[in-house]
């Protein structure tokens, strides 16, 4: 969450951080955060912002078709950043990533380091 805070603070990043995680951690890096899943609707509507170019899907088991889907009806560049598993005592656990079609970018490198190393997020 510390690197796409960075990456908003450089203009690179718009718009909110689109999450089904309730853990609030793109907020507590002051982000804007705006939640998937909701008991009373599955995909909430997402605001995009005019200009934006590309929706940077980035998480273990990244699957948000809905959202991907919508981005493309934006002529949106859908990129992933994500090693297709990951590491559970010792051992690498590999998935298949869901959801990437045709002309998606796909980068399957782990993070180099966690930032700052004392963070929770």
């Amino acid at each position: 969450m510390w690197a796409l805070k960075e990456l908003k603070d450089a203009g690179h990043l718009v718009g909110p951080v689109i999450t089904n995680n309730f853990d609030v951690l793109a907020t507590r890096a002051g982000l804007d955060e705006c939640f998937m899943r909701r008991y009373d609707q599955a995909v909430p509507d997402v605001e995009w912002v005019d200009g934006a170019k590309a929706l940077l899907v980035v998480g273990l088991h990244a699957d948000r078709r809905k959202v991907q889907a919508r981005a493309r009806t934006r002529d949106m560049q859908v990129v992933y950043l994500e090693p297709e598993g990951f590491w559970r005592d010792g051992q690498f656990m590999p998935y298949p990533l869901e959801g990437p079609q045709d002309g998606d970018l796909v980068c399957r490198a782990p993070p180099k380091r966690r930032y700052p190393p004392s963070s929770t997020c």
